[in-house]
């Protein structure tokens, strides 16, 4: 995720992205609808990664066990995360990714 805000989706983009999905899972057709692309994927696409997913969740481990000699302590956080966060190391690394 980008720490500068301009170059994150407005919640419009959001909104159309999730928008998309939804149609996709959901049935919404129309001719065409099928292979419209959208966000470098297409409709038949979308919903193969999340029927692939939906696959995965009896898979996924929801009960933990404590450690029960683990210490749990809250900590106050002494930094400025958002000088880290926008560091010019940082930055610049981003950068290079958008190119």
């Amino acid at each position: 995720m980008y720490s500068n805000p301009n170059q994150r989706p407005t919640a419009e983009e959001l909104y159309s992205i999730i928008s998309f999905w939804h149609k996709s899972m959901n049935g919404y057709y129309y001719k065409g609808y099928q292979e419209k692309e959208e966000y470098g994927y297409k409709r038949k696409e979308i919903e193969f990664i999340f029927k692939e997913a939906d696959k995965e969740i009896p898979n996924i481990l929801t009960s933990y066990e404590k450690e029960l000699d683990a210490i749990y302590t809250s900590r106050l956080l002494t930094f400025d995360l958002t000088s880290a966060l926008n560091s010019s190391i940082i930055t610049s690394y981003l950068d290079e990714e958008d190119n």
